[in-house]
């Protein structure tokens, strides 16, 4: 069995920002979006291992940044 994942990512400003994921997450992993919150969370599935690069999007009226994320999934140690 794999470590779970559970990262927030908060964006700030007024009205509060929409977040969007793009590029590949791990099978498992899940981005769950909210009001100005996102959150990337899950267990990475077995044979998933290797790395992933997610750029989060977060845009409201004032305009739109982006922030990149490299998710490493690795075998686990015993």
């Amino acid at each position: 069995m794999g470590a779970a994942l559970h990262r927030i990512i908060r964006a700030a400003g007024y009205p509060a920002p929409a977040l969007a994921e793009s590029g590949l997450l791990p099978r498992g992993v899940t981005f769950t979006d909210g009001d100005g919150t996102a959150v990337i969370a899950g267990t990475p599935a077995t044979g998933s291992r290797g790395r992933y690069r997610v750029i989060i999007t977060t845009t409201n009226a004032s305009g739109t940044a982006t922030r990149h994320f490299k998710i490493t999934v690795r075998r686990r140690r015993r």
